[in-house]
C-alpha cells in the first residue's frame, strides 16, 4: 500500500505521527553517512502536491519550497526582445518551485524520480523539472522541524 493511501486511512494525529515516524526510520537506515542538498526545480506547478506527497512517502520531511519564475518563461513573457519566444511557453504558467531538502543518501533523489515517474510525472519530459544533488561538507544546527498537530 502506498504511503498516500496509508495516510488517508489515518484518523488521529497519533496515527499520522506513527506513520511518519515509520517512514522516517526507514529513510535513516538508508544513509550513506554523508550529507547532500537535493534541489528539485519544478517547472510544472500543477504537480506540486504529488511531488510533496512522493517526498513524504520517501521520508523527506525537511524540505523548503521557494516560489520562483523560470528564466526562459520570464524572457518569453516579459522581455520585448524575446517576446517572440512566448510561442515556446504555449500559455504555460511562469511559475516554478524550487524545493530544497537535506538528504543522507544521493540515491534518495533517484528513488524520488522513479516514484514520480510511477505516478505519471516524468522528469525527463520537457518542461516538467529536474533534480540536482550537491555534496554538503558541513551541516551546522538541526535541520528537522518540530511541528505540532
Amino acid at each position: 500500500m502506498k504511503f498516500k493511501e496509508k495516510l488517508l486511512q489515518c484518523s488521529t494525529p497519533d496515527e499520522i505521527m506513527e506513520l511518519l515516524s515509520a517512514f522516517d526510520d526507514e529513510e535513516q537506515t538508508d544513509s550513506d553517512g554523508k550529507n547532500y542538498l537535493m534541489i528539485l526545480t519544478l517547472n510544472a506547478p500543477e504537480y506540486a502536491m504529488e511531488v510533496m506527497n512522493s517526498m513524504v512517502e520517501l521520508g523527506i520531511m525537511n524540505a523548503s519550497i521557494v516560489d520562483a519564475t523560470s528564466m526562459a518563461k520570464k524572457l518569453a513573457y516579459e522581455v520585448p526582445v524575446f517576446a517572440g519566444l512566448s510561442y515556446m511557453a504555449q500559455g504555460k504558467s511562469k511559475l516554478s518551485s524550487l524545493i530544497f531538502a537535506h538528504i543522507e543518501n544521493r540515491e534518495t533523489a533517484h528513488k524520488l524520480a522513479e516514484l514520480l515517474k510511477s505516478n505519471g510525472i516524468d522528469l525527463n519530459s520537457k518542461g516538467v523539472g529536474f533534480i540536482q544533488t550537491i555534496r554538503v561538507e558541513n551541516v551546522i544546527g538541526n535541520f528537522e522541524e518540530e511541528i505540532e498537530l
